[in-house]
């Protein structure tokens, strides 16, 4: 069984590996990775999956990602709407989405039945950074980072 720090490592690696791709680019290994950690985090036994997903950035590059991986890789569709439909049950995931009327339009439709309806009831999320569940926010290093040699990190600012 994996722990928690395992699977943030993973998903934060997934991500890096994400964000690190040319735009429209459509390579499998960084979505494999993603996957494994997404399945970890909804399994429940390493924390909750608002624990673990919610705070993860840039939610906008990865859902664009994924549509893309979606329309161009037939045989990935039903895993990669099987993470969609993980990801938009994180309530900071959906709101991400519903922000974005770019990243609405390009959804493809198959996965749409995949965003959870808005709760009237509950108030609009606030705007701002992702955070850890401590409450700080996420940082990713650029990827002049990892051209320099040095590791990509994921790090929480500290107080100064």
């Amino acid at each position: 069984m994996a722990d928690v720090g395992e699977t943030t490592r993973l998903l934060q690696h997934s991500i890096m590996q994400i964000v690190q791709l040319p735009p429209d680019a459509v390579e499998v290994g960084p979505f494999t990775e993603l996957r494994k950690g997404v399945n970890r985090a909804s399994g429940g036994r390493d924390g909750r999956p608002e624990d673990l997903l919610g705070a993860l950035e840039p939610k906008d590059k990865v859902l664009r990602y994924l549509w893309q991986l979606y329309e161009k890789k037939k045989m990935y569709k039903k895993q990669i709407a099987a993470v969609v439909d993980v990801l938009l049950q994180v309530g900071a995931w959906a709101s991400a989405l519903r922000a974005s009327p770019a990243l609405l339009e390009a959804m493809p439709e198959e996965l749409r039945a995949a965003l959870p309806e808005e709760d009237p009831t509950l108030p609009p999320p606030l705007a701002g950074p992702a955070t850890t569940s401590a409450g700080a926010a996420l940082h990713f290093d650029p990827p002049a980072r990892t051209e320099a040699g040095l590791p990509p990190t994921a790090t929480t600012p500290t107080a100064g």
